[in-house]
């Protein structure tokens, strides 16, 4: 599976995560944009245009080569001085104050134009309007004050000159003190008020539609984090694909969630199996007929890596459904010699069993006994061999060489035998049984079963070059029908069985 597939089923299995995270974010933001207090933004428009006036009257051919980028950058940090704001403040009177214009009052430039744009906020619309206006007005009035008084000390020096030249170029000069007369006059500090700002009829803030996207938006990127920490956190299997991957074994099956063995009740209609559950065990069995194209599967042991993953219902399902097909001979061996439940299950006598047969001088006859299938259309049976009593040993006795004898005594008399195993990852008595079976089906519950548990199956597994046949899926939710593409089946009994285990 590349990292994309991985990428991709964890944010569909985490899909409701990320969809939370991005409601209560936005919703966050929008109702924290509620308690917010509405403001008004005014916008002046200033002009910075030099007329060239003194050019004009003075005559003068030079070039400008002054850098437009930098008399722009120039323009704006004028607009911008302390000095416009204490001005604008007393102009106003005091309020707002210096620093308030300082705060709510903001210079920027448009793009790569002359043009200037003053923004004032306050509270009040109305205020915010005569905040830039007054604001424009004041740069204008400092910058038009400023070349005036370059203008004056110009006109000091010429007066200054003409007490002491001669009588022609007292002329000159006299006129150049006129046409700086006339050049202060005319001074427009090289800006002017192209815009008025006027009283704004709806807030500038809180904007709660653009809050409301950018919270949403970071919410996705906190759910789309949560996601791959729970992801990586929960060590859980969490879908048949990844149960695949971690195995390293192909899905054989997989059983719905029954209702009526999770709760250990009866269904009403008669105590049955629904037709969809019984199918998954007659393709199971069915798809143990395929293997035998290319080996002989004749002995096939069933686990899990952890208790209550149901390995002792596909066991037993799995031998129903091939005695209800016809095979003549199918038994199932209850090798799980710590924790038996069958004999309660089949309603069958618990001793003698595999324990007696094991320790104490019978054949195997004496410890086989029948369980008779009673909706069948035909007299079927299934033979079977309970755990016994609770031997003190039951590593030891799994792993002796009796074990193995009855093993192959009952390969050679039966066509199918079905042997049902303590979890792996709990003890290790199926370990010893893995080389005398044709074939090894694990039992897996997704959404109860871990990696850990899964990994250290499969290991254990692979050391012993166990034939592993693939991997059954107990308990799975919604959807099964239709992945799986179960159809009708006959309805199996379900009146002696209480629990999965």
């Amino acid at each position: 599976m590349s990292d994309l597939e991985r990428v991709l089923r964890t944010l569909r299995r985490r899909a409701w995560l990320i969809f939370l995270c991005v409601v209560i974010a936005a919703g966050a933001a929008v109702a924290f944009s509620l308690t917010q207090e509405k403001k008004y933004t005014a916008e002046a428009s200033l002009l910075f245009r030099d007329p060239g006036i003194d050019k004009n009257l003075f005559q003068s051919n030079a070039a400008d080569t002054t850098d437009a980028q930098r008399q722009a950058a120039t323009n704006l940090r004028l607009v911008s001085l302390p000095d416009v704001a204490e001005r604008t403040s007393k102009r106003l009177g005091g309020h707002p104050t210096e620093s308030e214009i300082e705060r709510n009052v903001s210079v920027s430039s448009e793009g790569q134009s002359d043009i200037v744009a003053i923004k004032a906020t306050d509270k009040d619309p109305a205020t915010a309007a005569t905040v830039a206006n007054t604001f424009a007005g004041e740069f204008i009035a400092s910058r038009r004050e400023a070349d005036q008084a370059v203008i004056r000390r110009a006109q000091q020096v010429v007066r200054n000159r003409l007490s002491d030249v001669s009588a022609p170029d007292r002329r000159t000069l006299q006129s150049r003190a006129d046409d700086l007369k006339i050049l202060a006059a005319l001074q427009t500090g090289k800006a002017e008020l192209v815009q008025l700002a006027t009283a704004p009829s709806s807030p500038s803030s809180p904007k709660s539609r653009r809050n409301a996207v950018i919270g949403g938006f970071l919410g996705f990127l906190l759910g789309i984090a949560l996601a791959f920490l729970f992801d990586r956190l929960d060590r859980r299997l969490k879908d048949p694909a990844e149960l695949e991957e971690t195995y390293r074994m192909p899905v054989l099956g997989a059983v719905p969630e029954i209702k009526a063995l999770r709760n250990g009740t009866r269904r009403k209609e008669n105590g049955y199996l629904p037709g969809p559950e019984w199918e998954t065990f007659r393709k199971l069995r069915a798809k143990l007929r395929y293997f035998n194209v290319d080996r002989s599967v004749r002995s096939v042991l069933v686990t899990s890596a952890a208790p209550e993953e149901g390995k002792t219902t596909v066991a037993t399902n799995l031998a129903l459904a091939a005695a209800i097909a016809g095979q003549s001979k199918v038994l199932l061996l209850e090798a799980d010699l710590r924790r038996p439940g069958l004999a309660t299950k089949l309603d069958l006598a618990p001793i003698p069993g595999l324990a007696e047969l094991l320790t104490h001088n019978i054949v195997t006859a004496e410890a086989t006994q029948q369980f008779t299938v009673p909706w069948s259309a035909r007299p079927t049976s299934l033979d079977v061999i309970v755990a016994g009593e609770i031997p003190p040993n039951p590593s030891e006795l799994l792993e002796s060489r009796r074990m193995s004898e009855l093993l192959a005594t009952l390969n050679s008399t039966y066509d199918l035998v079905i042997i049902d195993t303590p979890p792996v990852s709990v003890v290790a008595d199926a370990m010893p049984l893995v080389r005398h079976v044709d074939g090894v089906i694990v039992v897996s519950w997704i959404g109860h079963s871990t990696r850990d548990a899964a990994l250290h199956v499969r290991h254990e597994l692979e050391s012993l070059k166990a034939p592993t046949l693939g991997v059954v899926i107990n308990r799975l939710k919604t959807g099964a029908d239709s992945y799986y593409g179960y159809g009708g089946g006959e309805p199996l009994d379900l009146r002696s069985f209480e629990r999965v285990t």
